[in-house]
């Protein structure tokens, strides 16, 4: 790749990235802060207050203060799970690779070392199989929407 084109690819990346982050713009605004020091306000980058109606619409015991401190944290052990699943997923791929930058690495086709190979080097697709069964054994609401989603298809099905 020349330095034209490897240019040409940072230039549409950057593009991509920028529209599509353009939405955050209308969700996330300015919300005005008080701060301790009399007549100051300061901005906070959060959620603007014209947006925060459509938010836990559908949770009316969401405003419980022990109830936003229990679901920040199991979203935040969710995460980390998450996180921690892809760095392992991730990790035989950047391991062969720095390997094979190292040294050559050469296999016999029919060889036990290179079938272990062809599945390390596509180790970091695991972390797609693992999120969601990560998201369904850790988060109750994620389990009753795939549940909706797999009854109202099979219900569908019965009436045809």
């Amino acid at each position: 790749m020349t330095t034209k084109v490897a240019k040409r690819h940072v230039a549409i990346a950057i593009t991509a990235a920028l529209f599509f982050s353009l939405p955050a713009l209308v969700i996330y605004g300015k919300r005005t802060v008080k701060t301790k020091h009399i007549g100051l306000c300061g901005h906070e980058c959060t959620t603007s207050e014209n947006m925060k109606d459509f938010q836990d619409e559908e949770m009316p015991h969401a405003t419980n203060p022990k109830h936003k401190l229990i679901r920040g944290k199991c979203i935040t052990v969710i995460a980390f799970t998450v996180t921690f699943a892809f760095i392992l997923s991730y990790l035989p791929y950047v391991v062969i690779m720095t390997v094979r930058s190292v040294q050559t690495l050469t296999f016999h086709s029919d060889g036990v070392w290179f079938v272990t190979y062809n599945i390390l080097i596509r180790s970091y697709f695991i972390s797609s199989m693992i999120n969601p069964l990560v998201f369904g054994f850790m988060s109750l609401r994620f389990r009753q929407e795939c549940f909706n989603v797999g009854f109202s298809k099979c219900s569908w099905e019965r009436r045809q």
